[in-house]
């Protein structure tokens, strides 16, 4: 089994492809295809689902500019 967070398996989860790159200094990108076409993921990019379970490349000076952090849930103990 391939290791979480490989490129192969986030194309897997997202439903994209990794392709060779050829742009930026990163061996690899993942291609998605989104509601409004076809985005290319970096790495570094965060990809994040929408509200209709599509899945979108996302800068990180954007995902931090938009989201905020959250604390996971505490357990309750039995």
């Amino acid at each position: 089994m391939a290791e979480p967070n490989t490129p192969d398996e986030v194309a897997r989860w997202c439903g994209g492809r990794v392709v060779g790159d050829g742009i930026t200094f990163n061996p690899y990108s993942i291609e998605i295809d989104t509601l409004e076409g076809v985005m290319r993921g970096d790495y570094g990019d965060w990809i994040i689902r929408g509200v209709q379970g599509e899945h979108y490349p996302c800068k990180p000076d954007i995902f931090a500019a938009t989201y905020e952090p959250v604390a996971p849930p505490e357990r309750q103990a039995n």
